[in-house]
């Protein structure tokens, strides 16, 4: 499916939703997903959440639900800003719920570009245009962090992965999602397009 870019990311933070407590905190919920990597599964289990200081760097600490596996990751700018907006980690909802609260925020926040998603049935090929918020729900975090990694390009994949507690590579290959041009962009001012 889809992840959002670094810029989306900046206008979903970025976008005033004071007004509405309920957006805000379902905003910055995501954000805090975006920006560790974790299931939304492991983001309900609050108490097991440990935030810890190792080196004057902050980080969460968790074990995962899903594989029981210890998963550390540094605290982002964002993410610091938010435990200290609310002393804490945000009061979760139900997945469902989120789902549903986030295509609003992403909506409200202009999260809309166009995404073309093509569908083979019975060897035809169709093509369906979807609005980029009606693609969203919570697990496109693990999928905006593992590809934003990815494209930052200063981690290893295997340190992503044991960020994202992620032990297959083809597993983990699942969740980067860097289309062609993106991916041509980024590597455009290597050495090897500059012979």
């Amino acid at each position: 499916m889809i992840y959002l870019s670094t810029d989306d990311l900046k206008q979903l933070y970025e976008f005033d939703f004071s007004s509405t407590p309920k957006l805000e905190r379902v905003r910055d919920i995501f954000i805090v997903q975006c920006d560790t990597g974790l299931r939304y599964n492991d983001l309900k289990q609050l108490d097991k959440l440990v935030l810890k200081t190792v080196q004057n760097i902050p980080m969460i600490q968790v074990f995962t639900r899903k594989t029981d596996q210890e998963v550390i990751i540094p605290q982002s700018r964002r993410t610091k800003e938010i435990l200290t907006k609310y002393s804490g980690f945000p009061r979760v909802i139900s997945n469902q719920k989120m789902n549903d609260y986030l295509k609003e925020v992403c909506t409200l926040a202009g999260i809309d570009s166009d995404i073309t998603i093509r569908k083979y049935h019975a060897g035809v090929q169709k093509k369906e245009v979807y609005k980029k918020w009606e693609l969203i729900g919570t697990h496109t975090a693990r999928r905006t962090f593992a590809t934003n990694a990815i494209l930052e390009g200063s981690m290893p994949k295997m340190t992503i992965m044991i960020m994202t507690g992620h032990k297959s590579e083809k597993t983990f290959d699942g969740y980067v999602r860097v289309d062609s041009l993106t991916s041509a962009l980024q590597y455009a001012d290597t050495p090897f397009f500059n012979q």
